[in-house]
């Protein structure tokens, strides 16, 4: 989920920075179904979930040939004005999946085997609001704790669980679900999980959830979406399209605790779904369907670029330079500097609407649509790779090329 700190930065480097007119090599493509999971890789694999044939999935594919290694079903298929599928994209650590499907089931699924080692009905269990559109926050790991916002009763509006066990170790808070994932920050020597809710942004101190401090922020039908965006050292930034505003809250740990102060507010930058990426003092971004650049600290607007088809996309920064896949399948590479607008390379890889945060590893930017996962070469490879042999299939795929598994 936007990567390691969930920030949107890569630590990759070696982008090809000519493209061909056709665009890079497509190193292949596998059908897929609807939803709007975004992509992690790990471990040789691509993870992402989906729906398909009245069922939902999460699912791994072989990073180098596309080949699906195995698929466990989460749920029913979730259905919305917006289209099917789940929302929510997977986190991965230490070779453990953690997905969350759109109607708020957890589970932790073993990357290499795909065996379910623990799940949670977040609805049943802790009574779970999902929002309108379907439960959307990825879960957060946080070493050996994993944070979900689950917007429960009784205090159950953040869970943390023991990541290995699935045992809660604390429940905390009472607030309205919105769309947006947990953010993990240290802020005046505290550790703390920032959340963008139905209310606004909360922070809640990680050793027991007690709220530290709050920022209200309404937006129409409470849609937060765009992830925070963690300003070192104490701020951050939030925004919303369906507010119409953005700001940069600076959070100070004072006397008597912790306080926000709001240094800007304004209408520069409105991210609808995505967050903006941070590059030294600058955010790059989507004020609704145009690609900006703005100073972070004043809000200020550097240059902004409404032409080549890149509306309401994500990004992600590598190696000087931003990936940006907009919201109709155009991928494009555009030099990361505070001075102009420089577009260095485009092509068109998908073809449905591109509404999911892409990865990129090992010089392939993997991503999908609500029809096809793909992977394209936009890097010189490393020197050596991870040899990743795919799983047999087993008797009971159900037409899958690899293992089939359904929740207990």
């Amino acid at each position: 989920m936007r990567g390691a700190f969930r920030d949107g930065r890569s630590s990759e480097t070696g982008l090809l920075t000519n493209w061909p007119e056709e665009g890079p090599e497509v190193l292949w493509r596998q059908e897929l179904g609807d939803g709007y999971s975004g992509v992690v890789v790990d471990g040789g694999s691509v993870v992402t979930m989906f729906g398909a044939a009245g069922d939902e999935w999460a699912a791994a594919f072989d990073a180098r040939t596309g080949a699906e290694r195995w698929r466990v079903r989460t749920d029913s298929n979730f259905r919305d004005a917006q289209g099917g599928g789940p929302r929510s994209t997977p986190a991965i650590a230490d070779g453990i999946v953690y997905a969350v499907g759109a109607q708020a089931r957890l589970f932790a699924i073993d990357l290499e085997s795909g065996e379910v080692k623990w799940q949670h009905d977040l609805r049943k269990e802790y009574g779970a609001q999902t929002p309108e559109y379907g439960y959307s926050a990825s879960p957060l790991v946080d070493g050996d704790v994993l944070v979900v916002d689950a917007a429960g009763k009784k205090s159950h509006g953040a869970i943390a669980f023991d990541r290995h066990t699935g045992k809660v170790l604390w429940h905390a808070d009472n607030h309205r679900p919105a769309y947006s994932a947990p953010l993990v920050v240290t802020i005046g020597g505290v550790r703390q999980y920032v959340f963008f809710v139905g209310e606004g942004l909360i922070s809640l101190d990680a050793a027991d959830g007690r709220r530290l401090w709050m920022v209200g922020w309404q937006s129409e039908f409470d849609v937060n979406a765009a992830m925070p965006v963690f300003v070192p050292a104490s701020g951050i930034f939030i925004s919303s399209g369906y507010s119409d505003q953005g700001a940069l809250i600076q959070v100070v740990n004072e006397t008597r605790g912790f306080k926000a102060y709001q240094l800007w507010k304004g209408r520069t930058m409105k991210n609808d779904f995505h967050p903006a990426v941070l590059d030294g003092g600058q955010l790059y971004g989507f004020d609704g369907s145009t690609l900006k650049c703005i100073d972070v600290l004043t809000g200020d607007e550097l240059w902004r670029a409404r032409h080549g088809g890149y509306a309401r996309g994500s990004l992600l920064w590598a190696d000087g330079h931003l990936l940006v896949l907009g919201g109709q399948g155009k991928l494009g590479l555009i030099e990361a500097t505070p001075d102009e607008f420089r577009l260095r390379g485009s092509a068109k890889i998908l073809t449905g609407s591109t509404w999911s945060q892409g990865a990129l590893a090992d010089g392939v930017f993997y991503a999908r649509d609500p029809e096809s996962l793909v992977a394209v070469r936009v890097g010189h490879p490393p020197a050596t790779l991870p040899v990743v042999e795919p799983l047999a299939p087993s008797a009971d795929a159900g037409g899958a090329s690899g293992p089939s598994r359904r929740p207990d």
